[in-house]
């Protein structure tokens, strides 16, 4: 697991809560992964984690697990999404200082059956914002908002899964507003 950050204190506890961290749902399964948590509450300095874990609902047990995780796993991030699509998991965005202005690059897939990440190779502006939200519909991802150069944003862009391509999405009706 990596973890990122300036200063370690000389001892710390890893594990509790956590925020910045993003999951998605398939069928019974909650996948979360990475996020962020304060090493000192006072100076407010975050510990950035790629740790990944999937909570099980059945009518019996709910339980966490780690998920082991192969191939080209996301460096730690906070304020990334997370979305299903056809058995696999799509992860973009997401920071790993206090200070980014704009997300960290790269479009991650984790197949659910292997265990593996894959970086893709995309094509079209990929998402630059920071703490956008995400949904899938279809084969598609669409992304909304966030925060770009410390502005709020109300861009809409799509990934397609299948071409591995962004495009901005032009709408009609009134957006919602970039308070």
């Amino acid at each position: 697991m990596e973890r990122l950050q300036t200063e370690l204190p000389d001892q710390i506890v890893v594990g509790g809560a956590k925020y910045g961290h993003a999951s998605a749902v398939a069928g019974n399964v909650a996948f979360l992964f990475g996020g962020a948590s304060s090493i000192n509450q006072e100076e407010n300095i975050p510990l950035y984690f790629n740790d990944f874990y999937m909570l099980t609902v059945s009518p019996d047990d709910v339980s966490w697990e780690e998920i082991p995780q192969s191939g080209d796993v996301p460096s730690a991030r906070e304020g990334h999404t997370l979305c299903v699509v056809g058995g696999r998991l799509f992860l973009f965005g997401g920071v790993s200082t206090p200070e980014a202005s704009e997300c960290l690059s790269g479009v991650y897939s984790f197949d659910i059956v292997s265990l593996t990440w894959d970086c893709l190779a995309t094509g079209g502006v990929a998402v630059r914002t920071l703490r956008h939200s995400s949904a899938a519909v279809g084969d598609n991802i669409y992304v909304y908002g966030g925060i770009l150069g410390g502005n709020r944003t109300d861009d809409l862009l799509v990934f397609n899964t299948v071409s591995l391509s962004w495009t901005p999405v032009k709408t009609s009706g009134s957006l919602p507003p970039a308070l």
